[in-house]
């Protein structure tokens, strides 16, 4: 048998007040390690939001805007790298 006698402990802080942080410090690094994240989570959103256009023009600038951002987003993460 061990016999550990414990003499001091450390005040730890409790997850409710630091889980905005991590949930913060998280989003950061995977936002810099997949910039298109954003743009794609967007495009998610509105689908399931269900927005249709009604507007092909408006819907094709649109879609050509996202395309924009996303390759944007690809090039400035390579230059980077």
């Amino acid at each position: 048998y061990h016999v550990i006698l414990k003499v001091d402990e450390k005040e730890k802080t409790s997850l409710k007040s630091v889980k905005s942080k991590i949930r913060e410090t998280l989003t950061q690094q995977k936002l810099l390690n997949d910039p298109e994240l954003r743009y794609n989570a967007l495009i998610g959103m509105r689908e399931e939001a269900g927005v249709k256009w009604q507007d092909k023009e408006l819907k094709k600038a649109y879609d050509d805007f996202m395309k924009r951002l996303i390759k944007s987003a690809k090039s400035n993460t390579q230059q980077s790298q």
